[in-house]
């Protein structure tokens, strides 16, 4: 089970019952509504034993906090923690597991029972749309300490849009390649194709291995790309050929910038150093 403590979301299930629920109520559904396009999503979860106790408990909680609490839904979580419906599943994992997630359940009845707070306002997704340009090309420089640690402080890690690709809830993010610099000059735009870029996976063994070059950067707001940022131009896009690229936009790998440096790294030194 996807399940790594007593917590009432120390569990897969209910962290995604959780999120469902409330991304319900971004797209403006009322809190009947998105009960009900929780329950009916998650119906197959329901059905089991482990998993159906942990979707009502989820939901019931989260909505509570939402101040959307029903009735019915209030007095069906009620009833798994009176019968004790789902604890099965502690009893085997000890008594000390099961004496905390009963705690963790009293807790919960307290809160089901008390006043739930008024109604929070929950504020509607805002799609972004970046507006960067196919061949657009970005500097950003190495600060982090583990570029310190690697040796690859005050380099530059050269971004250029080679695509368009769609990230949740609706956001068009850039695909790009990824360069890294040799040394800590700021390249020039016409020097970009003289550098080689990199590969960030294994697409194919057989019958030759063929890499991944393109990845999602998740740039879903204007505030949280880096105002660090150097823009050196538009260049010519030369694709890599050849080059593995996924049939469907799920199986791109994606990079958020608060762990681009060290995960960027990772995957140049893993591929591109050999």
């Amino acid at each position: 089970m996807g399940t790594w403590g007593p917590g009432l979301y120390s569990d897969d299930v209910a962290c995604d019952v959780k999120e469902y629920y409330m991304n319900c109520l971004r797209e403006e559904m009322s809190g009947e509504e998105a009960e009900a396009a929780t329950v009916s999503y998650f119906k197959d979860e329901l059905s089991d034993s482990d998993d159906g106790p942990v979707v009502v408990l989820s939901l019931a909680e989260t909505a509570w906090r939402a101040g959307r609490l029903s009735e019915v839904l209030k007095k069906a979580a009620i009833d798994i923690i009176d019968t004790g419906e789902g604890l099965d599943r502690w009893e085997a994992e000890g008594k000390q597991l099961l004496k905390k997630r009963q705690a963790v359940l009293t807790k919960l009845k307290e809160k089901l029972l008390s006043p739930q707070p008024p109604e929070k306002k929950i504020y509607k997704y805002r799609i972004y749309k970046c507006e960067w340009k196919i061949g657009d090309v970005y500097a950003y420089r190495f600060e982090s300490e583990i570029a310190k640690e690697k040796g690859y402080y005050g380099r530059y890690l050269l971004i250029q849009k080679v695509d368009e690709g769609s990230w949740y809830p609706g956001h068009v993010v850039p695909i790009v390649y990824f360069r890294i610099t040799k040394d800590t000059n700021l390249p020039s735009i016409k020097d970009i194709n003289d550098i080689e870029c990199l590969k960030i996976g294994l697409g194919e063994k057989e019958p030759k291995i063929i890499y991944y070059y393109r990845s999602k950067l998740l740039n879903t707001s204007k505030r949280i790309i880096p105002k660090s940022l150097v823009y050196l131009g538009n260049a010519e896009v030369i694709y890599k050929n050849p080059e593995y690229i996924p049939e469907d936009e799920v199986s791109y790998l994606s990079y958020e910038w608060k762990s681009i440096e060290e995960k960027i790294i990772k995957k140049y030194e893993r591929y591109s150093m050999k």
